[in-house]
């Protein structure tokens, strides 16, 4: 049976972020092997540098895919402008996550200080459907921008970015937040792709399910 667009468009998704998310946690576990937790500014700008680049692969991932199957229906997509777009919120969205817990890492503490409490992973999970929802809509905002000029009601698409991104991100949250810390890298990167994996195929749902929709009127 031949696959519908739908079908094409959530695979595409999916594997995109398989590999970009996987990508991001090898970087991310040779950097914790090489520098561990960052403690001055260059080990900190390094790390933040890394992270940025580990965004620029996952976005360059994600606009290479969806573009390639967004030509079946936009024959006449810049598939350069939509990958550009992707890419540029991808490397914001990877700066702007990875900056609070960069720049607090090796903060000295007094000796008789108690560890901070784990927050509950209900709590963690609410903080990334939140943090989905406003990266989503920023996301859906930048490839709108590229969408409008072939498509109609392509204010839609921020919409859309949003709700997937919101219900999707989580999953690579819990794929990050599970580690306690002295896990060996492929570990590490095995939960990146799975997380990966199953946000890709959440984002690429939701969405697809929008352009459907989008296409149709």
């Amino acid at each position: 049976m031949k696959n519908t667009f739908f079908q094409r468009w959530v695979l595409a998704c999916g594997l995109a972020e398989f590999g970009g998310i996987g990508l991001a946690g090898l970087i991310a576990g040779l950097t914790l092997y090489w520098i561990g937790e960052p403690e001055s500014w260059p080990e900190k700008i390094v790390v933040l540098s890394a992270m940025m680049l580990a965004g620029a692969a996952e976005g360059w991932l994600v606009g290479a895919f969806q573009s390639k199957v967004l030509l079946e229906k936009i024959p006449n997509l810049s598939r350069p402008a939509w990958i550009r777009a992707t890419v540029a919120v991808a490397v914001a969205g990877w700066f702007l996550g990875m900056l609070p817990s960069t720049l607090m890492s090796g903060q000295v503490t007094p000796d008789n200080a108690l560890p901070p409490a784990e927050p509950p992973l209900w709590l963690v999970a609410l903080g990334a459907v939140g943090m989905g929802l406003v990266l989503g809509a920023i996301f859906g905002l930048a490839q709108q921008r590229v969408l409008r000029r072939y498509i109609g009601h392509s204010n839609r698409w921020i919409v859309a970015n949003s709700l997937a991104w919101g219900a999707g991100l989580w999953w690579v949250y819990l794929g990050a937040s599970w580690p306690k810390g002295g896990e060996p890298i492929w570990i590490l990167v095995l939960s990146g792709v799975v997380s990966g994996l199953l946000m890709g195929l959440t984002v690429g749902v939701v969405t697809g399910w929008f352009l459907g929709k989008m296409f149709r009127g």
